[in-house]
């Protein structure tokens, strides 16, 4: 389970097994593996807003400039993969690269075209990631929170994304749709809601100039995560399970995932 401590605009990088609790269902639960990943090989899925919303100047422009921001701040070992949506379904690259020439290939094709079905997008997370059992890194959902197409609805897609276990982050190009179609949903509440529970952030670009520094805390984020792990007993009953992160210290802010499917902590049979 990744987890993120923050310090003002201070990433926490230090810290031991010692400074973590961690409750599942409200009940402490040991914490029987612990690493940091600052400075390990990340990888990033972009999953890119293609609708006919994200058409107009400078969104598609703005995508390009997040997705070079990301190339620009790689290391190597870093892995990218692409899907892009609109209301036809879900798109995906064959493979996944760290070559720029490939990248670069990607977001030349880009149209923007069609209505928006973002939460059936987001319903798709785990399927996109579930060939990669080694998955270490994030998701980074580019659009700009115009939906007039989906058939899920947006606790339905939070569900079934929570399921890839992986932090999503979102960027907003902040857009607002036609008044006069009544048919057309636009807020930003769904889409802060979804980074929030699953751990990752929301950011909201309005002024191309914060394209950077979205794209750069996007990557220290995932450069500073730790990895927290427990076993789960395999008995009982399969639900939800509630998640709490503490950490010693005062004024840190952890960010983590609040939840997982499955028996509650314990040895596995």
């Amino acid at each position: 389970m990744p987890v993120v401590v923050r310090q003002g605009s201070r990433f926490v990088k230090d810290l031991e097994i010692e400074d973590f609790r961690l409750l599942v269902d409200d009940q402490p639960t040991a914490i029987s593996s612990f690493e940091r990943s600052s400075g390990a090989p990340v990888h990033t899925l972009v999953l890119q807003d293609l609708s006919g919303s994200m058409g107009g100047h400078p969104k598609l422009e703005l995508s390009r400039e997040i997705l070079s921001w990301l190339l620009a701040t790689g290391k190597p070992g870093d892995l990218y993969s692409l899907a892009s949506f609109a209301a036809s379904g879900v798109e995906v690259e064959p493979e996944s690269t760290s070559d720029p020439a490939v990248i670069g290939g990607w977001m030349g094709a880009w149209k923007a075209f069609g209505r928006t079905a973002i939460h059936d997008a987001i319903a798709r997370i785990p399927e996109l990631i579930s060939a990669d059992s080694a998955w270490r890194g994030a998701v980074l959902l580019i659009t700009d929170g115009i939906d007039n197409a989906s058939d899920i609805d947006p606790r339905e897609a939070r569900r079934l994304a929570r399921l890839a276990e992986v932090p999503v982050h979102v960027v907003a190009l902040v857009g607002r749709p036609p008044r006069q179609d009544p048919e057309v949903s636009w807020s930003s509440d769904p889409l802060r809601l979804l980074a929030w529970v699953t751990g990752g952030r929301f950011h909201s670009i309005e002024d191309p100039a914060n394209v950077k520094s979205a794209s750069e805390a996007f990557m220290q984020e995932l450069r500073s995560q730790y990895i927290l792990g427990f076993p789960t007993s395999g008995k009982g009953r399969i639900s939800p399970r509630t998640i709490r992160v503490e950490v010693r210290g005062k004024r840190r802010k952890v960010s983590f995932r609040r939840e997982y499917y499955g028996t509650l902590p314990g040895p596995p049979e």
